[in-house]
């Protein structure tokens, strides 16, 4: 595999910070997640911060800081979505539905580790630094026998569908849709094509989930006792980055509201009841963090 010193996107410090979160929650092996890749893309995309967060996550969760209650706290919002999103997956795919589209996939690793997609055509969409490191990183000896995606690079934020169809997605066949954390990074106006693109070229049968945030705040800045990154290393590079200007905070039309619209039926389930049903925390203050309005999402499951 090539060695990858740096993925130059700021996108893709959001799916590192991830997949960080699947792998901790793995190793930690008390919320039944069994994620073996996650770490293994981490570790080969060498971004200095990510892969000590990766190997001092464990002891900083531990800690009784604001930061590592908050920590804790978007980990089980991550665990919490992954089990429901594999749930959604697992009853969504069958005879009729044989193909699954992740958008934004980043580095989800449900193909490689659901049995069940094994002989099925998984698509995973996203910006081609991401599909280019991912493609290296699946070659590696860590991904051998693993059932591996088909990858296209493209700009969700623009035409992509011609991507997706020369990759070999049939538009004829139903398909299975799940954009899990991309909406926020999108612009209304493409929220909207995107959305339109889906509901025009879906035949009867397929199926769509969404993550959307049910308000979108900026103030997301995390307060810390001590900056967590700078024990983990002296280089500058090594600083946890600001994501939160990359969501989009904007009026637009919800996922379901629009779908509705061009015909297919919705089920909605607030991100407060996917938390609470699909991770078992015991932690009072984690909790809270978990249900404050830093994690208001809703997930909206959608049927042609």
């Amino acid at each position: 595999m090539t060695d990858v010193q740096r993925i130059d996107s700021r996108l893709a410090d959001t799916a590192l910070m991830v997949a960080v979160c699947r792998a901790i929650a793995s190793v930690r092996g008390t919320h039944d997640i069994d994620d073996p890749y996650s770490a293994a893309f981490v570790s080969a995309s060498g971004v200095p911060y990510w892969t000590a967060f990766l190997e001092s996550g464990e002891a900083l969760l531990a800690q009784s800081t604001d930061f590592a209650i908050k920590a804790r706290a978007m980990l089980g919002h991550v665990v919490a979505r992954t089990r429901f999103i594999d749930r959604f997956i697992e009853d969504s795919i069958g005879d009729s539905a044989r193909q699954l589209v992740i958008l934004g996939a980043g580095f989800d690793t449900r193909a490689e580790r659901l049995e069940l997609l094994d002989g099925k055509a998984v698509y995973e969409v996203d910006i081609e630094p991401v599909t280019r490191f991912k493609s290296s990183a699946l070659e590696s000896a860590q991904f051998d026998g693993a059932h591996k995606p088909i990858l296209i690079g493209a700009d969700l934020a623009g035409d992509w569908l011609p991507r997706l169809v020369e990759a070999g997605w049939d538009a004829t066949v139903p398909t299975v849709w799940v954009a899990e954390g991309l909406l926020g990074y999108l612009h209304g106006p493409e929220q909207e094509a995107l959305l339109l693109t889906i509901a025009e070229h879906s035949p009867e049968g397929s199926t769509a989930l969404f993550e959307y945030a049910a308000t979108i705040s900026s103030d997301t800045e995390v307060q810390t006792d001590n900056p967590p990154m700078e024990q983990f290393s002296s280089d500058a590079d090594a600083a946890l980055p600001d994501l939160t200007t990359l969501i989009h905070v904007e009026p637009r039309t919800a996922p379901d509201d629009f779908l509705g619209r061009c015909g297919w039926r919705n089920e909605v389930a607030a991100g407060t009841e996917v938390y609470t049903h699909w991770f078992d925390e015991t932690d009072i203050q984690v909790r809270a963090a978990a249900l404050s309005p830093q994690f208001d999402t809703r997930f909206i499951v959608s049927r042609k």
